[in-house]
């Protein structure tokens, strides 16, 4: 039984030195503000297929020349994968751990990322 103790106080320690860590905080910073998106009529950038990463209703480029389509779709979902980011480390610090975390979440951005 006092082993027993002992490990649940070790692990209570490590939790709270990993949300102590946490804290340190994955930094909120400016990314481009929109859904970012791929054009999926390449532009040719001497002689090679490119593809364009936009946002915004305009079009502005994030990103010019990205010769694989799957590279570009990967890039175009960067703000999503940083939010999710932002949400599974708030949750953990919220909870102490994930174990109830939504995680079809995670996977529904997962199957986005990797569907071209």
């Amino acid at each position: 039984m006092l082993i027993l103790y002992y490990l649940t106080i070790q692990i209570e320690d490590l939790n709270k030195r990993l949300i102590n860590h946490l804290k340190i905080n994955i930094m909120k910073f400016n990314v481009t503000a929109g859904k970012w998106s791929v054009n999926k009529d390449p532009n040719y950038y001497n002689g090679n297929k490119a593809y364009e990463v936009n946002y915004g209703i305009d079009g502005e480029c994030v990103a010019e020349v990205v010769h694989v389509l799957e590279d570009a779709k990967l890039i175009s979902l960067a703000p999503e994968m940083l939010n999710m980011m932002h949400k599974i480390v708030s949750f953990y610090k919220q909870n102490g751990n994930l174990l109830s975390f939504d995680i079809k979440q995670v996977n529904d951005l997962i199957a986005e990322a990797t569907t071209v």
